[in-house]
């Protein structure tokens, strides 16, 4: 996968109570880049049918490497409280066409 540069990037995580997705929770979130923790009790947004999600912004989303969520809700009906997502960002690519003419530069 590509990721540029200050785009926003979307977290999901699955709450399952008794075999069936959970809805109506509370569910904040803790965001980390490589380590270091950036979002602290952001709140996710409920998708439907169990399904939530965080959108970190794209102005946040400046540096290789991994980025980390940690969804929590202090439900107790639920069959897990906390999922870990992850988006990783291996290598950026600033500018696709420079990337493109290096490549064919090189007969890659």
């Amino acid at each position: 996968m590509i990721q540029k540069k200050n785009n926003a990037v979307v977290f999901y995580a699955f709450y399952v109570a008794s075999k069936v997705g959970k809805l109506g929770l509370t569910v904040t979130v803790d965001v980390h880049e490589n380590g270091v923790e950036i979002v602290t009790g952001a709140s996710a947004t409920e998708v439907g049918d169990g399904l939530y999600k965080y959108q970190l912004a794209a102005g946040s989303v400046d540096a290789n490497g991994e980025y980390t969520a940690v969804f929590k809700t202090a439900d107790t009906t639920v069959d897990q409280q906390h999922i870990p997502a992850l988006w990783a960002t291996p290598a950026w690519v600033d500018n696709i066409d420079a990337a493109i003419t290096s490549r064919a530069a090189s007969g890659s």
